[in-house]
């Protein structure tokens, strides 16, 4: 061994032992007499070390990811991250710390940390901030058929603002529900009636509902969800606010289908009609223009149906 020197006098074997430069421990052995001495020499100690690409981040109230590189010394390798919070969760891959962080639901902001080989990373979450209550836009509530503000009891009725839903949902069952993503839209008629309207669709800045029947005009409309409530509006209505979907969505031109349920002619027109969407209008609607009761009568479709100008 050339890192091993052995020096015999009389009867007793002096040996030196050249540094081990190398990280790994190496043996040799000194053999005098047909006998072996063993000679074991540890590995030269690393000393390793480490730094970070960036040593902090900050991250909005809904949560989010990111990572950040670890550059080690030759030899050296980037061990396991570890956060002190549960909100935040680290994965090493290689020499790169990916992390997510979870949405922050209080309105105050909070500060966790990473740390993998003795260098922290330092992540800054921005609180939710106070709710925001709902509004109803000026002029808003309007007729879901043409847009107008022609609107009666019964009328299907879109309502546009703003923060009005945290989220989109629709109705999935009839009756309709009078609430949805914990929404409610609250009349209350001339006569001091309350009453919560019936909910087709509700999202941040639309709210499709039923206005309730039996309700005196004007009525005020409110919107309330988690955050608060909007403002109300003062909303006439008219005895009956007959309207047919039309395709284009805005009042005019072909209806997209009509079909009064207590005729035959619901009964034929639902075969013609099966791939379209049908708008089925209420008993009144019927009574209340002239035309298509004779037509109803008549169990003839009216052409003057089939396009509104």
């Amino acid at each position: 061994m050339t890192w091993i020197t052995a020096v015999t006098s009389v009867s007793t074997v002096n040996y030196t032992v050249q540094p081990n430069t190398g990280t790994s421990s190496r043996i040799g052995h000194i053999t005098v007499n047909g006998q072996t001495f063993t000679v074991t020499q540890a590995g030269a100690s690393v000393t390793c070390s480490y730094s970070l690409s960036s040593s902090s981040a900050s991250v909005a109230a809904g949560g989010g990811s990111g990572s950040f590189t670890v550059t080690a010394d030759t030899g050296c390798v980037v061990g396991t991250a570890s956060s002190d919070v549960i909100w935040i969760t680290p994965a090493t891959s290689g020499s790169t710390v990916n992390y997510t962080v979870q949405p922050n639901t209080t309105s105050n902001s909070r500060t966790g940390h990473i740390t993998v080989n003795g260098q922290t990373f330092t992540v800054t979450q921005a609180g939710a901030g106070p709710a925001v209550p709902p509004a109803i836009n000026t002029g808003g509530i309007v007729n879901a058929a043409d847009y107008t503000v022609s609107l009666a009891p019964g009328s299907m009725t879109a309502l546009y603002g703003q923060n009005l839903a945290p989220a989109t949902l629709g109705a999935s069952s009839v009756p309709l529900p009078n609430t949805l993503s914990n929404v409610w839209v609250d009349i209350t008629d001339a006569n001091g009636q309350s009453s919560q309207a019936p909910l087709y669709f509700v999202s941040a800045n639309q709210i499709n509902f039923q206005m309730p029947f039996g309700v005196a005009s004007p009525v005020d409309v409110r919107v309330r969800n988690a955050a608060g409530s909007s403002d109300t509006q003062s909303v006439p209505l008219w005895p009956r606010a007959p309207k047919l979907i039309t395709k284009t969505q805005d009042g005019k031109g072909d209806p997209i289908c009509c079909i009064p349920r207590t005729t035959a002619w619901y009964r034929r027109s639902r075969q013609r009609c099966r791939t379209s969407t049908w708008f089925c209008c209420s008993r009144d609607w019927v009574r209340s223009i002239p035309k298509l009761r004779r037509a109803v009568r008549a169990e003839t479709t009216p052409a003057w149906v089939r396009s509104i100008s």
